[in-house]
């Protein structure tokens, strides 16, 4: 079974203009044309109804107030009624605005929202490169990550490998297995509790935690202590490797990613002084990387 044992040392209503569009979307002037879409026309191997919504939540970006239903069927090339369709489902979900006087579609909070998300995520992402880099230039053969929530996941969106030390992945589809990782139970001790309670619906502890920590209560005591240290770490006895994170916080105190480092001494001989090390300057690189967005770890 795993121990979190603590380790000596020092450690822890819509925009406006194609911008708004492009930060959504990650679409570039690359788009499609007026008319690209028209009825009938068969899609290039997409999913017909997914390209129109696009199209259409495109066009509204582009126009600073708002697009009538008939305008909107001539930039898309799309008849009335599919363009109506199609509105009518972005509005439930907050993706368009309706405007009146006459009425005309905007963009909606929603692709506000996630603009800003888009955003964010990207500034991080910048920030935390430089401090991935030198984690893996400063303790050879340990892989630094740096590791956010996606739904009801936890998910490695930064690594940087011991065999390519020079070089930021991004992976697509690295999650952080829950309950098991440093990264994910820095998220379930510091997640918000809505988080918490998606993470563990969507992953049973009877059927994922269970097996590693016996007990809920055992699983919450390593918990608590995670919220104490802030930091997790991950010992096993004779194990050469040491997993551990800390979490990296914004202004208001939400904790938006975890900066991890499965570490693994260079040398036998003096391992516990370099873990000291490893522990302290993940530390104070999580705390910078916090401070850039008013926060810290």
């Amino acid at each position: 079974m795993y121990n979190l044992a603590p380790s000596s040392g020092n450690c822890e209503a819509g925009a406006k203009g194609n911008d708004l569009m492009k930060q959504a979307t990650g679409m570039t002037d690359g788009t499609k044309h007026d008319g690209e879409l028209r009825e009938g026309k068969p899609g290039s191997g997409g999913v017909q109804s997914l390209q129109r919504g696009l199209a259409v939540l495109e066009r509204v970006s582009q126009a600073e107030d708002g697009l009538t239903l008939g305008r909107l069927s001539e930039l898309t090339g799309l008849k009335k009624t599919t363009v109506y369709n199609l509105a009518r489902t972005l509005l439930e979900d907050g993706y368009l605005a309706r405007l009146t006087q006459p009425v005309r579609y905007a963009a909606g909070p929603a692709l506000a929202a996630l603009a800003r998300r888009n955003a964010s995520a990207n500034t991080l992402h910048l920030a935390a490169e430089p401090a991935l880099l030198a984690l893996a230039a400063e303790f050879p053969g340990s892989a630094a990550l740096l590791v956010e929530a996606a739904g009801a996941e936890v998910r490695v969106t930064l690594r940087v490998s011991p065999e390519n030390p020079a070089s930021v992945e991004r992976p697509l589809d690295r999650l952080s297995p829950p309950y098991i990782s440093a990264t994910s139970l820095v998220f379930l001790a510091l997640g918000s509790n809505a988080w918490r309670e998606a993470c563990m619906s969507r992953y049973p502890f009877a059927d994922f935690g269970a097996p590693l920590w016996g007990s809920v209560e055992a699983l919450e005591a390593q918990l608590d202590k995670i919220r104490k240290e802030r930091r997790a770490v991950l010992d096993r006895p004779g194990a050469t490797l040491a997993p551990m994170a800390f979490p990296v916080t914004g202004s208001r105190g939400e904790l938006l990613a975890a900066l991890g480092l499965a570490f693994r001494p260079a040398q036998a001989g003096g391992a516990l002084a370099a873990k000291r090390r490893a522990l302290s300057r993940t530390h104070e690189l999580a705390q910078r990387l916090g401070a850039r967005f008013g926060g810290g770890a």
